[in-house]
């Protein structure tokens, strides 16, 4: 199963926000990504006024994608509870200078989606996923979030899982497509993520 990301959209909305302090865009899976430049959207805006630009940007990203259900997001910036697993920012394929921005949080970027966005997702794939995260609950560490069953297995995803997806960028068909070989061949537990033949060329 190869692996597909869209990191290198990530690259290009840093090439934006670089030149104009903050870039939103949507990726494909109905994920909003809003990547800003914070010394960029300083010199342009000034500290306060690029605050409420970031918050503006954001609200109207979300306000065209017109997301249902729970939505969830994550952000670089959130490094305090990022999973110790994830791979390091300086091995993200993109450009140096943007690696070191990430490392030294003058370059963030938040990728939103809606929880009825990503179960859609997985039922394409023809599995049978469900949100089980309460709404207004708190997504800790060892929070059920999604249960996902296909070919008489079962498996359960908590926040390592989905922050992975997220700020990883990863194509949710292709992980999707994934998890269905994965329980295709009776690997179950909790966390799980499918083996991609590819994935180390991408953090190379």
């Amino acid at each position: 199963m190869p692996h597909a990301t869209h990191l290198s959209t990530l690259g290009d909305a840093f090439a934006r926000a670089h030149q104009d302090g903050l870039k939103t865009m949507r990726l494909p899976g109905q994920r909003g990504l809003l990547a800003l430049d914070i010394v960029a959207a300083g010199n342009r805006w000034g500290e306060q006024e690029a605050t409420r630009q970031f918050q503006g940007s954001h609200t109207a990203l979300l306000r065209r994608m017109r997301l249902t259900g729970q939505i969830i997001g994550f952000s670089s910036g959130d490094s305090v509870d990022r999973d110790t697993m994830a791979p390091p920012w300086g091995i993200y394929p993109l450009q140096l200078a943007q690696c070191a921005g990430l490392l030294a949080d003058v370059l963030v970027f938040s990728v939103t989606l809606s929880a009825d966005n990503f179960i859609e997702e997985l039922r394409k794939a023809g599995l049978n996923a469900d949100w089980v995260l309460p709404d207004g609950a708190e997504m800790g560490p060892a929070q059920p979030v999604v249960t996902v069953e296909g070919h008489g297995r079962r498996v359960t995803m908590a926040r390592a899982g989905i922050e992975q997806l997220m700020l990883e960028l990863t194509d949710l068909r292709a992980w999707a497509d994934g998890m269905d070989q994965l329980l295709r061949k009776g690997t179950a537990g909790w966390q799980p993520w499918p083996y991609f033949t590819d994935e180390h060329k991408v953090w190379v």
